[in-house]
């Protein structure tokens, strides 16, 4: 059991990585500066975990196909908000 609970945490990180990566990737490749990023990274990566969890499934609802094509996909719309939110510096 705690074999499979340690799987399970790295595949949440794992994924949750993958979508920071990603955000960020995303963020500078829209102009964004690395201060910038840096700033708002806790904010993304806790909005990335928090997808992963519920993208596989771990609240109890229903899981994704593919959790890893999921995050990819949702950390881009993440980076997308913040970059287009005005409330935010630039």
């Amino acid at each position: 059991m705690r074999a499979d609970r340690k799987a399970t945490n790295e595949w949440i990180m794992g994924a949750t990585y993958l979508g920071l990566v990603t955000a960020i990737c995303h963020l500078r490749e829209s102009g964004r500066d690395i201060e910038w990023i840096v700033r708002h990274v806790e904010k993304i990566q806790k909005e990335c975990g928090n997808e992963a969890i519920q993208a596989a499934g771990l609240n109890g609802g229903g899981s994704v196909l593919s959790l890893h094509e999921h995050i990819k996909a949702f950390a881009v719309e993440l980076a997308q908000q913040l970059d287009q939110n005005p409330t935010l510096n630039r």
